[in-house]
């Protein structure tokens, strides 16, 4: 985010919120993996704890009592939706409905980029999976009001650009400054003492093209920016969803 003093990062809508809101700057990622992530993240509980390591397990299997923090707001009377990637799909099923929604999520997809390259930019007119994501929500907000202006209402909102690959509108990258001003990453080799999970390197990167980069190899200075340039104006597109339902609780 620009308001964690990142150069090169525009978000001045998720800033706003870093300004009028409240800033966790102790909150950890606690597994850097998708599904064991949201399904630690969204029951407040250790991996651990919730057995979920990759992709095959979920909390529901070890702590099939667990109160995740939509269902806490739907046992509390919310109406509770999830839009977009919240919880990874299928684990737990059925994206935990209905013991965390109201109503069964709805995830728009997000297509690989062209010849499975790592990042690409989409003609401006392109309807991208955030914006199909933030439609929902925002059509969720209308109905939601025009039923009861005083029912309360818990959504979240999972918007997957700037999971691979990176895919973003033309008109997000066009915020940018230019990829040749981006820094690179600081640390390019592992310490000599580690463990195989702090430095693990991620498979996920050997489905995309001309990607052949291992910790003792890294990409080459240009390669790094222009993957970085890409990672960020997935941010930007995000930023700009944000913005739109802000508006949309405005109104």
């Amino acid at each position: 985010l620009g308001s964690w003093d990142v150069p090169g990062v525009v978000t001045p809508h998720m800033d706003g919120l870093v300004h009028d809101g409240v800033t966790f700057s102790r909150a950890f990622c606690q597994i850097a993996w998708c599904a064991p992530s949201r399904n630690s993240w969204l029951t407040g509980l250790r991996p651990s704890i919730t057995r979920a390591y990759n992709f095959l397990d979920h909390f529901r299997t070890s702590q099939p009592s667990a109160v995740t923090l939509p269902g806490l707001f739907k046992a509390a009377g919310f109406h509770t939706l999830s839009f977009g990637k919240v919880f990874h799909p299928d684990l737990p099923p059925n994206f935990d409905f209905p013991a965390s929604w109201s109503e069964m999520p709805q995830m728009p997809l997000k297509p690989d980029c062209a010849g499975l390259q790592m990042t690409c930019e989409l003609p401006d007119d392109t309807t991208t999976a955030d914006m199909a994501t933030t439609s929902l929500a925002l059509d969720a907000l209308k109905d939601l009001s025009s039923l009861s202006p005083d029912r309360r209402f818990f959504i979240a909102v999972g918007l997957q650009s700037p999971r691979l690959s990176w895919s973003y509108p033309r008109a997000a990258a066009a915020r940018l400054p230019p990829a040749s001003s981006l820094p690179i990453a600081a640390h390019l080799s592992a310490p000599a003492e580690r463990a195989q999970l702090e430095w693990f390197r991620p498979t996920e990167v050997d489905r995309y093209t001309g990607i052949n980069a291992t910790h003792d190899a890294p990409l080459d200075e240009a390669a790094q920016r222009q993957l970085r340039f890409a990672y960020y104006a997935t941010i930007a597109h995000c930023d700009k969803m944000v913005g739109l339902l802000l508006d949309g609780l405005g109104r």
